[in-house]
């Protein structure tokens, strides 16, 4: 499928859930349109930023995006590359959902609970470099370093990183990319129900669940 194709899919698909996010009053760390383009927004360079992060992108014969990081989809090695579904990939998609799903005019909720239990699950025994995010995240939070800056350092020394402002070996990192890994990252977590924010004013604060407890022992046994 060709990104542009997929871009502009992503779009029709953000202005829907836009129109959720507007009925429901929801936050933006809430919302059903996080990281979805929106006609609202910056038009094409929000549509390829979907297509290549949340879709995926082929460079130099590798796949990246989050549905590949999640080992939901690959890329076959023949001349024209096409994308395909794994196993993993299909049977959640075969999961009732209750935007795509059910009575997608009064949803509420991003994932029905047998969809977050697949996808802690999955996480757990076949994705690593998530599970480690996911258990570093909460390590930090629970020791006390639960605001974006302080879990930002507290991430930058557990592995073993170097802020520059332009990143040229695998130790060092930028605070751009550190910032929207981070982000990333703790908007999946809050999404299963790992963790939560709380805001007092302009101020954030994360604390771990008691999903987000257990998920992290069964990691660590």
């Amino acid at each position: 499928m060709p990104q542009a194709k997929v871009a502009r899919g992503g779009w029709v698909l953000g202005d829907f859930l836009f129109i959720l996010d507007q009925r429901e009053l929801k936050r933006k760390d809430e919302a059903f349109t996080a990281a979805f383009p929106v006609s609202t927004g910056n038009g094409a360079t929000s549509q390829m930023r979907f297509a290549n992060q949340f879709v995926g992108s082929l460079k130099q014969g590798r796949l990246t995006g989050l549905p590949a990081a999640l080992q939901f989809i690959a890329c076959d090695n023949a001349k024209e590359s096409r994308l395909h579904l794994t196993r993993a990939g299909a049977d959640f998609a075969a999961l009732t959902n209750p935007i795509f799903d059910v009575d997608r005019e009064r949803a509420t909720r991003k994932f029905y609970d047998e969809e977050i239990q697949f996808l802690l699950m999955h996480i757990q025994r076949s994705v690593p470099q998530e599970a480690s995010a996911y258990t570093a995240i909460a390590e930090g939070i629970q020791a006390g370093q639960n605001t974006p800056n302080n879990l930002d350092r507290y991430l930058l020394e557990k592995f073993h990183l170097r802020e520059v402002p332009r990143a040229e070996s695998p130790n060092e990192i930028t605070r751009a990319f550190l910032t929207t890994q981070r982000t990333g990252a703790i908007s999946r977590m809050a999404d299963l129900g790992l963790l939560g924010r709380q805001k007092e004013g302009v101020r954030v604060t994360y604390l771990v669940t008691k999903t987000g407890t257990q998920f992290r022992a069964k990691l660590n046994s």
